[in-house]
């Protein structure tokens, strides 16, 4: 809100480019704020609807020239002599300065600004499960979700167990550790679907196809997903959710942070049954640079991105897609 500018107040914006101009839509859009007389800039050239009144070291004289009474700096820090030299001319002369302070040329994304005890906080990726209400309508589908699969899907659980227990010898369930949000280790609750091994190094390798480990029924409950069913009851533990970053092996987690540098983002939010990654066919084996770039960049832009109607097509895709089933084995 600037309640100080009215329909007089004659505005110059040092810096013509994209930020600039979006300034000079903005006030067109709103006359009663204020009008644009142009810009300075040294770069760029006069063109249609943006009037460039001269350089940088032009300032004092074009306020000579126009009597401007506010200035907008759009400007990057680079200029910083520059700006610190129009700031203090400009409350010499009873001209309001303003500065766009222009992170996104920084950060190359979205970001979040918030305010602690008055001191701006710049949070350099905006997540919108940060905030209570995001978090609050997809715990609610975790919830709803979660009851209804594991009360609706409950003959199909007794099956799968009676018939694991009949193919190998072995516990039904199999409990590897996994990471969840902020780093926290969870036990992810899987059906068994290889041969029972206690040697605590034997799920370090990660399933090839034709896997000698699988079993004849975990070659079933794999290639139709069944064996995740049970992180449903992670789901209403609260260590997972129904949609998310699908949560990895500890020494995978590695391997993936050593290639792509962003890849621990995926820690600001809980793991996931399924996620954006899987819908759209990054899923399985990793075996390329390719492959771990695409599947964390999947993930990302799930987490930057995410609304309620997102996850209901994320789930809807993993029930119904094609390329959710891609790679599954």
């Amino acid at each position: 809100n600037k309640e100080i500018t009215s329909a007089d107040s004659k505005i110059i914006i040092i810096g013509a480019g994209k930020i600039g101009v979006a300034l000079q839509t903005f006030y067109r859009m709103n006359p009663g704020m204020g009008r644009v007389i142009g810009f300075l800039d040294d770069e760029k050239q006069s063109q249609p609807g943006v009037k460039i009144l001269g350089k940088l070291t032009d300032f004092e004289q074009v306020f000579a020239q126009h009597n401007f009474n506010e200035v907008i700096i759009s400007i990057s820090w680079d200029h910083e002599d520059a700006i610190k030299r129009m700031v203090n001319f400009s409350e010499y002369n009873g001209v309001r300065p303003s500065i766009v302070v222009n992170y996104y040329s920084l950060f190359k994304r979205n970001f979040e600004l918030s305010n602690y005890g008055g001191i701006p906080i710049v949070n350099i990726r905006e997540v919108p499960l940060d905030h209570y209400i995001p978090r609050f309508w997809k715990r609610l589908l975790d919830l709803c979700f979660s009851i209804f699969v594991l009360i609706f899907l409950s003959p199909v659980f007794l099956l799968i167990a009676i018939a694991i227990k009949l193919d190998s010898k072995g516990p039904v369930f199999y409990r590897p550790i996994r990471i969840g949000k902020q780093g926290k280790q969870i036990k992810v609750y899987k059906f068994r679907s290889m041969v029972h091994n206690e040697d605590p190094t034997a799920g370090k390798a990660s399933t090839m196809k034709n896997d000698s480990r699988i079993t004849t029924v975990g070659k079933f409950i794999r290639r139709y997903s069944l064996d995740e069913l049970p992180q449903f009851i992670n789901v209403l533990e609260g260590d997972m959710s129904v949609v998310g970053p699908r949560p990895h092996r500890i020494d995978l987690d590695e391997k993936f942070k050593q290639i792509v540098p962003s890849y621990m983002v995926r820690r600001y939010i809980k793991p996931g049954i399924t996620g954006w990654a899987q819908v759209n066919g990054y899923r399985g084996l990793t075996e390329t640079r390719y492959h771990y770039i695409a599947r964390t960049l999947h993930d990302l832009w799930y987490i930057e991105h995410w609304n309620f109607p997102l996850d209901v097509f994320i789930i809807i895709m993993t029930v119904f897609g094609k390329k959710s089933k891609k790679n599954a084995f």
